[in-house]
């Protein structure tokens, strides 16, 4: 089973250049074409285009990763209006209209290296479109006990040498299976204090909905492998109900939404604690792990979440001051 951990968000580099950041960063990798899409025969209408890039061992060193991609109908040398998604590694252009049925078309993809050819491929569509991206199953939380590393921070950069571990809290998130749609499908999962994360675009005119929260943490998975997050929920100084709301997007860029799911218990529980006991279980990553769980209702719904203590005994009183 593959695991995803919280990590910064993907940059996006198309359409844009990407500079290169202070603090020592360096310029992008060298990227060769790994995979292209879609295929020979029968392409659904609304299909995107995709290179999927791999690092390559030499190459030019740039500033910025600036790749295009041209589609025409064959024979045709009028250029399909294109609009560019996600980032490297997986590249994607949606057309703005669906493509004409039993057509064949020809790709032209340029990495933005002087001097390096386009690859070129075609590609003949079918009669239909594929069905949308959909989400099998709901949320569910296990916390458990578990360790961070601390760090000592040593520059302007946060750069820093480990000094130790301290006791954290674990949330290990499963995530809904991800079906249809298009490959490279994406996970994002957003945990908040109290109500959960909003992923409507607010108006203009309107207040941020996501504003005023005291956790906000942010956290991703390639839903092509992936199948849960871990991460370490921040003890804050006010207890707190965690709230889990994830999305799932491919390649199109489509979405489908999860049911969110807030915990009825507060993080940190004013008398409590969940520690490992020795006797317990080790995990596929070598720890010992004790831990309470939490779903989404079978019925739906954003109150009345079940809670399931799989060990009562792990939940021990603090030692008083």
């Amino acid at each position: 089973m593959k695991h995803a951990f919280a990590v910064a968000a993907l940059a996006a580099v198309l359409g844009h250049s990407l500079p290169v950041l202070a603090c020592g960063a360096t310029a992008p990798p060298y990227y060769v074409v790994d995979q292209l899409a879609p295929g020979a025969a029968d392409v659904p209408l609304n299909a995107p285009i995709q290179v999927t890039l791999k690092e390559g061992a030499d190459g030019p060193v740039v500033n910025a990763l600036e790749p295009t991609l041209s589609l025409t109908k064959l024979g045709d040398e009028q250029a399909v209006a294109l609009k560019p998604l996600l980032g490297a590694p997986t590249l994607a252009w949606l057309p703005l209209q669906p493509l004409a049925p039993s057509t064949t078309y020809e790709a032209h993809y340029n990495p933005g290296y002087e001097g390096q050819p386009d690859t070129i491929w075609q590609f003949t569509t079918g009669s239909g479109t594929a069905p949308e991206l959909a989400l099998q199953g709901k949320l569910s939380v296990t916390l458990e006990a578990g360790t961070d590393p601390t760090y000592e921070r040593i520059n302007d950069c946060g750069s820093g040498v480990q000094t130790g571990t301290a006791a954290v809290t674990k949330a290990r998130v499963r995530l809904p299976h991800a079906v249809a749609g298009f490959a490279g499908r994406f996970g994002e999962l957003h945990v908040t204090d109290e109500r959960a994360f909003d992923f409507s675009t607010p108006a203009k005119s309107a207040p941020d909905a996501n504003e005023g929260h005291l956790v906000s943490l942010s956290a991703y998975a390639d839903l092509e492998s992936d199948d849960e997050i871990v991460l370490t929920l921040p003890e804050e100084a006010q207890p707190y109900h965690p709230c889990f709301a994830f999305r799932a997007t491919d390649a199109r860029a489509d979405e489908a939404l999860a049911e969110p799911l807030c915990l009825d218990q507060l993080f940190p529980a004013a008398e409590t604690k969940i520690e490992p006991e020795p006797s317990n279980s080790v995990d596929d990553q070598g720890r010992a792990s004790s831990s309470c769980s939490f779903s989404a209702p079978a019925g739906g719904g954003s109150g009345g979440f079940a809670v399931a203590l799989l060990v009562g005994a792990l939940l021990r009183r603090r030692r008083s001051a």
